[in-house]
């Protein structure tokens, strides 16, 4: 589901030096094909798993279309079991920066870190009047999460971002994905809404921990393994200072569109995009970051995740040595609203 591309490499005493500024009129800023390497050696976009669509949170993952390739986004990590072919299509990672090896594995499921500031309970930034309603809010209360609602990752001996279903819980008002080690694997955890619609407006507000090897993401993604891929990453926080973050458009196999929006995401904050035919506008705090009216705007339903996502490839720095033994992406609350009247937008509904 995310990022992508060979200049999204990091130094971690710096900021993120991503991607082109959109153009003035929107359309798609892509990047061109790195120096010296040719397109068939490795895809425009790190081998990141796309979520696990949404089904029966006990029923077993849906058969995957297609093998990942060069020139083809890689099958949801669901797809993958013990003893299949390795999935295939991406770089070898390496340790970013070079560094001694990563701490040894905890025996045990990481204990959940406490949230070093617990949520504000501040209002969502004014949303335009012509949004109406939300028509889904979830604020995370409780001890649990509703599985009906949403559906938790369970994917640990996957190739690409392996996940397991203890990374994630919910507890004192917030959604918590803690990437670490569990059974000595490195691994994370997401949920994926069982909501699905055409067209609309999401909200979430986040933060995260720093840290190398992780990637906090809030995304749109083809619901139920729609035709025709598409993904809109409305937050790609894979800067492991957590002070950028990418934005991403990605529609069938052409060249992703991209911007940047810099604050400090370890600190809370709302991102949201409005999604109309299109049209995509993204968010931050409130304040509009990026308009795209590119080609690539999808133009079927989608559902929102979220994730904590285990990278390690060029373009997403590795686990290494300053890397603490776990980190956390707290989710306060999200809102998801219906397209106004008139757009064109489908209805919303349970997957």
């Amino acid at each position: 589901m995310a990022f992508r591309t060979a200049h999204l490499i990091v130094a971690a005493a710096t900021t993120l030096s991503l991607c082109p500024t959109p153009g003035a009129d929107g359309h798609d800023p892509v990047r061109p094909a790195g120096r010296g390497q040719a397109r068939e050696a490795a895809p425009s976009y790190p081998p990141h798993a796309p979520p696990v669509y949404g089904r029966p949170w006990d029923q077993p993952p849906p058969r995957s279309r297609e093998t990942a390739g060069p020139d083809r986004p890689p099958p949801p990590v669901g797809g993958w079991v013990p003893g299949s072919p390795p999935l295939t299509g991406g770089p070898t990672p390496t340790a970013w920066p070079v560094s001694p090896a990563p701490r040894p594995p905890a025996s045990t499921p990481p204990a959940p870190p406490p949230a070093s500031a617990p949520p504000s309970g501040s209002p969502a930034p004014r949303t335009d009047p012509k949004w109406g309603d939300p028509i889904f809010v979830e604020n995370f209360d409780g001890t649990a999460i509703d599985r009906s609602r949403w559906e938790v990752y369970h994917s640990p001996d996957a190739k690409v971002n392996p996940r397991t279903s203890q990374a994630t819980t919910v507890h004192d008002g917030t959604l918590h994905m803690i990437g670490g080690f569990y059974g000595g694997k490195d691994l994370s955890g997401g949920v994926a809404n069982t909501l699905s619609q055409t067209y609309g407006r999401y909200e979430v507000r986040f933060r995260g921990e720093a840290g190398a090897g992780y990637s906090l993401v809030a995304l749109l993604w083809a619901a139920n393994d729609a035709d025709g891929y598409a993904e809109v990453n409305f937050a790609e926080v894979i800067d492991p200072t957590r002070q950028t973050s990418g934005l991403f458009v990605h529609r069938g196999e052409a060249p992703q569109a991209q911007s940047l929006m810099r604050a400090d995401f370890t600190k809370w904050h709302t991102v949201a995009v409005d999604w109309l035919p299109g049209r995509l506008t993204f968010w931050l705090d409130g304040r509009q970051v990026w308009d795209y009216t590119g080609s690539l705007v999808p133009a079927q339903p989608m559902q929102l995740t979220l994730q904590n996502d285990v990278v390690c490839n060029e373009w997403s720095p590795c686990r290494n040595a300053s890397t603490p033994k776990t980190v956390s992406m707290w989710v306060d609350w999200v809102r998801v609203f219906r397209a106004p009247s008139g757009t064109g937008g489908g209805g919303a509904a349970l997957s």
